[in-house]
């Protein structure tokens, strides 16, 4: 119903903040839809270029005082967090982070490795609504969402597409966004000191320069790019 009556009304921003501010009337039809209903939702999404998007966090969007520990990413690698977190689940059926992190080449004899890789992609495969978590047996485990099963039937480019709308339903880019937008520099340490460690910024510095650079591929954001410092 969230998004039938959005495509009727796409400029309204009411449904606009609904999205950013990640309602479950927007999350809950990537979580538990049939294909048929979730692949006309991504077709929407797809629909609406990427500026307009930039263009309502702009006009929408939070400062950087607003950003809590929780909104910031840690994760080894996107397309290992997106792409190879639904492969391994889509083989193996319901996993753990450890297993989860074991089932990728590099981190076979390590279980620390395993354990801490896969805790990070797992976690960030929820932020990007591929996958749910549940409990079973004391464990938690990871399984495909709906989008995350419908995801690897995807073409390779309307995957990156839908994956960047979907990262700007996130507070951390889109705060980053709109600082952008309104100042020259953009210094990340200075946007994270107030919710992380001198020593964890370093890493999540790293992770949101990844996130970014994703998001803003395209040549006509490079002037936004050039402002994270």
């Amino acid at each position: 119903m969230f998004y039938s009556n959005w495509q009727k009304d796409v400029d309204n921003n009411c449904y606009w903040e609904s999205y950013l501010r990640r309602s479950e009337e927007s999350i809950n039809p990537f979580v538990s839809y049939d294909s048929n209903k979730l692949g006309s939702i991504i077709e929407f999404l797809l629909s609406i270029p990427l500026e307009k998007f930039v263009e309502k966090i702009s006009l929408l969007g939070c400062s950087g005082s607003s950003l809590e520990t929780s909104d910031i990413f840690q994760f080894s690698s996107l397309e290992a967090s997106s792409k190879g977190v639904c492969k391994v689940l889509s083989n193996h059926g319901k996993s753990s982070q450890e297993e989860i992190g074991s089932f990728f080449p590099s981190n076979k004899q390590n279980k620390v490795a395993q354990r801490k890789f896969g805790g990070e992609q797992a976690n960030m495969s929820l932020r990007l609504l591929l996958t749910r978590s549940c409990k079973e047996g004391g464990r938690r485990l990871y399984e495909l969402s709906s989008f995350g099963e419908f995801f690897l039937e995807m073409g390779e480019n309307d995957k990156s597409e839908i994956l960047k709308r979907v990262f700007l339903s996130e507070k951390m880019p889109q705060v980053l966004i709109f600082e952008a937008m309104r100042t020259r520099e953009v210094k990340l340490a200075d946007v994270f000191v107030g919710c992380l460690s001198s020593t964890t910024i370093v890493r999540r510095i790293s992770a949101a320069k990844t996130v970014m650079n994703f998001i803003l591929s395209d040549s006509s954001y490079a002037f936004l790019l050039n402002n994270f410092k």
